[in-house]
């Protein structure tokens, strides 16, 4: 509940002192970190090599490592920019 309110409270911060244009770069480059994060949650899943249940579906460990260095390039770009 208190997480709730602080986040709310951070948004409507945001949203009232922020142009347009700054709360969509601050929105875009929060979402490339938590991809980015997600996806490097999913190499190193992926590299303890355990064996899965069954019934899930599996994909290379090229995907989530391409999906990482593509958000980290997309976070430097933008930081850079």
């Amino acid at each position: 509940m208190a997480a709730t309110i602080l986040v709310a409270g951070c948004i409507l911060v945001f949203a009232l002192w922020l142009p347009l244009t700054a709360l969509a770069k601050i929105t875009a480059f929060i979402m490339l970190v938590i991809f980015a994060l997600l996806n490097f949650s999913l190499v190193v899943i992926k590299l303890r090599r355990e064996q899965p249940q069954t019934g899930v579906t599996q994909f290379p460990l090229w995907c989530p490592a391409v999906g990482f260095l593509l958000c980290v390039g997309l976070i430097a770009f933008q930081l850079l920019v």
